[in-house]
């Protein structure tokens, strides 16, 4: 998903940013070896309900999506 321009609409109107707007969580995956991938499928499906069901922001990485957690390379990723 591209990274959009969040100004104002080209001849004015409300901003990109306006509507409904949405945190999400990072789906991990546990594994034999303890370790905890994300679950890069899993994300994509609740993305794509979001965006059907009108969403105009998503937030990735954020609080909730617990960045803290998460290398560099995985926030880039997401």
């Amino acid at each position: 998903m591209a990274v959009q321009d969040v100004s104002k609409r080209a001849g004015g109107g409300e901003g990109l940013l306006a509507g409904p707007s949405f945190p999400v969580v990072t789906p991990f995956v546990d594994d034999a070896a303890g370790e905890r991938p994300i679950d890069f499928d899993a994300m994509e499906r609740y993305v794509r309900y979001l965006v059907d069901g009108g969403a105009r922001v998503i937030m990735s990485a954020s609080a909730t999506g617990r960045f803290a957690l998460l290398a560099d390379a995985e926030i880039v990723a997401i």
